[in-house]
């Protein structure tokens, strides 16, 4: 999935003239600026079943609202949702912790804070199917509303199993909060 972001500016000035996103009606220019990134990010969320599927995120900016609350609605439904995002500086991690708060994520996140010296620039979601990895939701897209719409960006949903549970076993290690070192291999 390939979004237009910020690259398609002057289509953008075109089709919308010089309005900020938000102030086009109908969320319309957001839905052309997403190009169905969003859409399938928020498919790959909802396509999950209570009891049979879990979620585990990793995250360098988890900030998007809207993605939040659909992340809430999938844990309502009993979906096993586990998330870690990227907290060793204030950018993004002020960001992070008041969205993750607001959604009601505080429980089900864990902050990575370790090493300080430099991000955990992580962006992808492990689906799990009765306890085994199956997919991953992966690529250069952050989850903020920079990222899905403002920069171009691409996810990519990978569906074997081996790759997923190599993702897996990287958040497993996140989760964790380790110094770097472990994590270079």
């Amino acid at each position: 999935y390939f979004n237009r972001g910020i690259a398609a500016s002057q289509a953008y000035v075109r089709r919308f003239g010089d309005k900020a996103p938000e102030d086009v009606p109908n969320r319309k220019a957001f839905e052309w600026l997403s190009r169905g990134l969003y859409e399938a990010l928020e498919g790959f969320i909802r396509s999950c079943t209570p009891g049979r599927h879990a979620l585990r995120i990793a995250a360098y900016e988890f900030n998007y609202e809207p993605f939040l609350q659909v992340v809430r609605e999938v844990l309502d439904t009993g979906v096993d949702v586990r998330i870690v995002y990227d907290a060793r500086k204030d950018n993004p991690k002020l960001r992070n912790r008041r969205a993750v708060a607001a959604a009601g994520l505080a429980n089900v996140s864990f902050e990575r804070t370790r090493p300080k010296s430099y991000i955990s620039h992580n962006k992808f979601i492990v689906k799990l199917l009765d306890g085994q990895p199956k997919s991953v939701w992966t690529g250069g897209t952050n989850f903020s509303e920079g990222g899905i719409y403002g920069h171009s960006n691409v996810a990519h949903v990978v569906e074997e199993e081996t790759i997923a549970a190599t993702f897996l076993d990287y958040w497993n290690a996140l989760s964790q909060d380790p110094e770097g070192t472990p994590l270079k291999n």
